[in-house]
């Protein structure tokens, strides 16, 4: 991961005033993420109601029946927990934010992202800190986006993992991903799962335009590949106190 961003930090003129959340490309990720939230609502629904008609029938609530509805509970509460990232955020809005705290439910989003499914997330990183200026919504819309576009590259290049890495230290906070896994010459790559949400060129280079624009506006930066889904990125921000 360590080659991510030579010669890819291009001018951010022209997405200074454009937020992530009013882009094309949030959009489209925003799409496959809602519906990939709303088939795991539906399971869980179909899940509670059996379990409804099987108490109705006279079970009792009680022993593997009553292990099976806390566990539907546990689920149902994880995806709105997730989900709750995704409106966008109000004009104005200000940070600071946990890093730390961000990444696991960007994480959830795309484990339920029904178009992304295919690629295994490799996450390393401290649980806790990361404290930068800029909020969490759009912080969360803007790795969210960064990471559908790796997933969606995968579709192409065979990749099998998703590695995510958050780095911390006194003066700065640094988010890289890249794919892994790539295929090798035997693989038919038309024989690879393909998502169908995937935006044109141009709104990708607006939209990670955008947030290219939103981390210098924050005094950092973030390096990918200029006119095409990248197979790695590295996002940093200044930490406060740093």
């Amino acid at each position: 991961m360590d080659s991510v961003g030579r010669g890819t930090r291009p001018d951010t003129t022209g997405y200074e005033f454009l937020h992530i959340s009013d882009t094309l490309l949030w959009q489209c990720v925003c799409e496959t993420f809602m519906t990939g939230v709303f088939h795991a609502i539906g399971s869980r629904v179909s899940a509670l109601s059996g379990i409804a008609t099987m108490a109705s029938m006279g079970q009792e609530l009680d022993g593997t029946l009553l292990s099976h509805l806390e566990d539907e509970v546990e689920l149902l509460t994880d995806i709105l927990q997730a989900s709750r990232g995704l409106p966008r955020a109000p004009r104005g809005i200000g940070g600071p934010s946990q890093i730390a705290d961000l990444i696991p439910r960007v994480i959830r989003l795309l484990e339920l992202n029904l178009e992304t499914r295919g690629v295994e997330i490799e996450y390393r990183g401290p649980d806790a800190g990361g404290l930068v200026e800029l909020d969490g919504t759009t912080f969360t819309h803007a790795l969210a986006t960064l990471l559908t576009c790796l997933a969606w590259r995968a579709g192409t290049n065979g990749a099998t993992r998703l590695q995510l890495e958050l780095r911390i230290d006194g003066t700065s906070v640094e988010v890289r991903g890249a794919l892994a896994g790539m295929a090798d010459g035997s693989t038919d790559l038309d024989q690879l799962p393909r998502a169908h949400n995937i935006p044109a060129p141009e709104a990708i280079e607006i939209g990670l335009g955008a947030i290219r624009a939103i981390a210098a506006t924050h005094g950092g930066t973030l390096r990918a590949p200029v006119h095409e889904l990248p197979e790695e990125f590295s996002l940093e921000l200044p930490a406060l106190g740093g």
